[in-house]
């Protein structure tokens, strides 16, 4: 079986595919909107539990994509279900819908866990 990821040690290179993503992957694109994580009462998540989400997610570098798996599974992800695990770990489950046995964007957005920050639009959004 295949596993893709990206390993570079090279921090230009790393620019280059970044720059390269940001530029190719988002071109045509529209609609394109940024959201955050909240309480259901829309209290912002704290800064402790945005960083132990951002861990979490970063540890799981190199885990196998795979979009057949159980939520429960934590050996093989799928971006959504990435995602949706990294804020379950914090307290907030990010599916809209809790008797789905799987978790998909549309999922995430419509969750009252999540708040719209900004409406992209078709602009590309900014460089991290």
């Amino acid at each position: 079986m295949l596993k893709w990821f990206i390993s570079a040690t090279n921090i230009r290179l790393v620019l280059l595919l970044q720059n390269w993503n940001r530029t190719n992957l988002w071109k045509g694109a529209s609609k394109i909107k940024q959201y955050k994580v909240t309480s259901k009462l829309g209290k912002n998540a704290t800064t402790a539990k945005r960083k132990s989400a951002v861990a979490y997610g970063l540890k799981q570098k190199g885990e196998p994509y795979k979009l057949k798996t159980a939520l429960t599974n934590e050996s093989s992800w799928y971006c959504s279900k990435l995602t949706h695990k990294m804020w379950d770990k914090q307290g907030y489950d990010l599916r809209a819908d809790i008797l789905n046995f799987y978790v998909s964007p549309s999922n995430i957005k419509n969750d009252l866990n999540t708040r719209e920050v900004k409406n992209w639009g078709s602009k590309l959004p900014s460089a991290y």
